[in-house]
């Protein structure tokens, strides 16, 4: 058989090979100048290591001796760099953009996608599904995902400055749709967590109390499907055992109206609204529940401890456990007159009823916890509920005493008395 080095002068003509052609060693095909092309017949096609053995397929660029590796044992292959097990595709190098300009891209995915007729369910400018397999073993996985996508490796070499940084920019919202979002979350038919937020320096100690779905202990916020069958959010904000101020939630905006009217609005305003099921809004019906608030108790339970109506603005309170304070030895109107003055600004008149209030202190009342603790500007807070029945008490205390009053009146003085007087000491033996 013919031996050597086989050429061919500028235009002599086409080899042609109607059989397959075998190198017994190593070899290299190139040119000394222009392309080299490789072309099969139409319909055809190119194929690499048919016999499907175990052999590598690299390309090779001017700096980058694996631009385009394809590994034939691990059956995998890399773009860059060397494959890896782990991975059936590996895209790792060090680029630097050739271009200047404004933007510098790792990955450019980019063109027009032009969907055939009856593509109704899906256009999609990239698609990632994956089915996922565990090993038949005795052991944790910490995290399954379809995605993943790590926080950039910034080196910052700048006398400027980076304006923003992120781990995802969603850059725009489309707007051709009947609605239009930026981040949908379509969670078919699950009830599970639709937004979970962790971070891996908490512990909670939580995993199965909660009102919603099962969450790990580093979980701090969810937004999940408040209900199975009829929508609506649950929102879960989770902190540790010692964290007091689980949510604390800021509005910054300009200044706010101060008008007292029911069109008025607020620097953070709260409304809710009743559909009735075909696109319009209703009105709601007289002592709508509008907002709720409580505890929830050892046993799981929602306890409404403050409602607020939605229809008219009623306010329902929850009942303490406040002692009766008219049977003790405290003057309950000077006190109350005292309070009045303590969270007022100025402005009363004096009467000689009220000289020397031994209730005028705040310390007293403080003690009576008819007032909050003070702040260094000298504000405080005081319950609603304890002044509410201090009120009522310092009126039940008043009734006792003009009742012992009356009694103590002549039988023709009582007789002026008012109806209800007069029964009531005719009840109770005056």
């Amino acid at each position: 058989a013919p031996t050597g080095d086989l050429d061919l002068a500028p235009g002599s003509g086409t080899l042609t090979i109607d059989s397959d052609l075998t190198f017994t060693g190593p070899q290299t095909i190139s040119t000394s100048s222009g392309n080299l092309t490789i072309s099969a017949a139409a319909g055809a096609g190119v194929v690499v290591n048919a016999a499907s053995v175990d052999a590598d397929f690299t390309v090779q660029s001017d700096d980058n001796a694996t631009m385009i590796v394809v590994d034939g044992a691990l059956n995998n292959l890399a773009f860059g760099s060397t494959v890896l097990g782990q991975a059936f595709l590996n895209i790792q190098s060090t680029f630097t953009g050739s271009t200047a300009g404004e933007e510098t891209d790792f990955i450019f995915i980019g063109g027009t996608a032009t969907g055939a007729s009856g593509d109704t369910t899906r256009l999609t400018g990239m698609l990632l599904t994956t089915n996922i397999t565990t090993q038949t073993a005795t052991e944790n996985i910490a995290n399954i995902t379809t995605f993943r996508i790590d926080e950039p490796g910034i080196t910052d070499n700048l006398t400027g400055d980076i304006t923003r940084a992120s781990t995802v920019l969603i850059n725009g919202i489309p707007t051709e749709g009947e609605t239009n979002a930026g981040l949908l979350v379509d969670g078919g038919t699950s009830d599970l967590a639709h937004i979970a937020v962790t971070n891996n320096d908490v512990a909670t100690g939580l995993s199965t109390i909660l009102k919603g779905v099962t969450v790990a202990a580093d979980w701090i916020f969810t937004l999940e499907k408040q209900s199975a069958t009829l929508g609506g959010v649950l929102m879960q904000v989770i902190g540790e055992v010692t964290n007091a101020t689980s949510l604390i939630v800021d509005v910054w905006g300009g200044p706010p109206a101060t008008t007292d009217t029911s069109g008025s609005l607020a620097a953070a305003n709260y409304f809710v609204g009743q559909h009735d099921g075909n696109n319009a809004d209703a009105d709601m019906a007289a002592n709508s529940n509008g907002f709720a608030w409580g505890e929830i108790d050892s046993g799981g339970n929602r306890l409404t401890r403050m409602l607020l109506k939605a229809d008219d603005g009623e306010l329902h309170l929850g009942n303490t456990t406040i002692a009766d304070l008219a049977a003790d030895d405290e003057d309950d109107i000077l006190a109350l007159r005292a309070v009045r003055r303590e969270t007022a600004l100025g402005g009363f008149v004096d009467s000689e009823w009220e000289r020397d209030n031994p209730y005028q202190d705040y310390d007293k009342l403080r003690e009576m916890s008819l007032v909050g603790e003070r702040d260094e500007a000298g504000f405080f807070l005081y319950s609603v509920q304890k002044r509410i029945a201090f009120h009522e008490d310092a009126m039940w205390q008043m009734f006792n005493e003009m009742m012992d009053m009356a009694r103590a009146l002549p039988h023709s003085m009582q007789a002026q008395l008012s109806g209800r007087m007069q029964k009531r000491l005719e009840a109770y033996g005056g």
